[in-house]
């Protein structure tokens, strides 16, 4: 039997390399406070595929942009990406 994680389909995910760069070092920062999410951050930046950032395609969604989806039973959504460091809750 498969485990509850190991059921989700997960989407392709592309990242650049200077968002690899920041998301790394944020979860080395966090790993003796949060080991849980910094580890789920690691493998996440691990299944990627990276890029330069001259050649990420226009589709991807990436920190500091905004994305609006139209989900057709929901109203607009707007998802703004932060880098680290720059969350406020």
């Amino acid at each position: 039997m498969l485990a509850q994680a190991d059921a989700v389909v997960r989407p392709h995910l592309i990242m650049a390399e200077t968002e690899v760069e920041r998301l790394s070092t944020l979860a080395l920062q966090m790993e003796p406070s949060a080991p849980l999410a910094a580890d789920l951050l690691l493998r996440e930046i691990d299944r990627a595929e990276i890029r330069p950032d001259a050649a990420m395609p226009d589709h991807v969604v990436r920190m500091l942009n905004r994305a609006v989806r139209d989900g057709h039973e929901r109203a607009l959504r707007i998802l703004k990406v932060e880098p680290p460091g720059r969350l406020v809750f």
